[in-house]
């Protein structure tokens, strides 16, 4: 059986079960709810529910960079938060610079992305056979398909998480096989140092990619995808229960 035959018969035997919610456009009207609640990427990984307040605190902040306005904006900021409800020196109110501090040995700020990034090279479109790389992060439609750029159809799901399956299935093979190394001089076998071996990728990368991958199949539906990171994660670290693994084939 290939692997767009597994997708198909598991999503056929999830939606049947009722695992998954699918929502089609023109099925229902959003509640008031959804409409004022933060607009969630595939890749968002920070904890963000209010537009208005994160508007208010990014606006804020960079305005208030300006030392001739800064009495100004810290008045503003005090009433965008009371009209918000929210008091001034609550912990939501905090802005959180998305880069890192210094360390003690000043090496630079890494920026750190409110949205993380996966890009699918070479995405074969069904109709009109363009291809292109296709971020599946950012270049999804408000529908979460993923549309042509030339004849704007949308590329088949299934295709794109049998290969999503493949990657990821690939990154956890590699982390598995990878060789461990000294620290102190980076080769395989260290007779003088006597350094501490470590593995040459760490386990947080494999952790970040399993977060990225599960990320996209809950937002977009991707059964088999959300359970191949499920068996994968708990095959490596051990870390998923039987529940969070049932979890993982709801919409968040």
């Amino acid at each position: 059986m290939s692997a767009i035959e597994k997708v198909a018969e598991v999503r056929t035997t999830m939606s049947s079960a009722g695992a998954v919610e699918v929502r089609r456009p023109g099925e229902g009207e959003p509640t008031d709810e959804e409409l004022s609640s933060f607009p969630l990427a595939a890749g968002a990984h920070l904890p963000m529910s209010s537009p208005a307040l994160e508007f208010t605190k990014m606006v804020t902040h960079l305005v208030g960079l300006d030392p001739l306005l800064e009495d100004g904006v810290v008045r503003l900021r005090r009433n965008l938060l009371q009209l918000l409800a929210v008091q001034e020196f609550a912990p939501e109110a905090r802005f959180v610079n998305p880069c890192r501090t210094f360390c003690a040995l000043r090496q630079p700020a890494r920026f750190v992305n409110p949205c993380r990034t996966f890009v699918l090279p070479d995405a074969v479109c069904s109709h009109c056979h363009d291809v292109r790389d296709l971020d599946l992060c950012r270049d999804a439609t408000p529908s979460r398909e993923w549309a042509c750029s030339v004849c704007g159809s949308t590329h088949d799901p299934e295709v794109v998480e049998a290969r999503l399956v493949q990657v990821v299935q690939q990154r956890a093979m590699a982390f598995l096989a990878q060789d461990r190394e000294c620290r102190k001089c980076r080769t395989e076998r260290c007779p003088t140092c006597a350094g501490r071996f470590t593995l040459r990728k760490p386990p947080d990368e494999l952790r970040a990619t399993f977060d990225t991958f599960a990320s996209i199949a809950h937002h977009f539906d991707l059964p088999y995808l959300a359970e191949t990171c499920a068996w994968l994660s708990a095959s490596v670290f051990g870390k998923f229960s039987k529940a969070e693994v049932a979890n993982c084939f709801q919409r968040r």
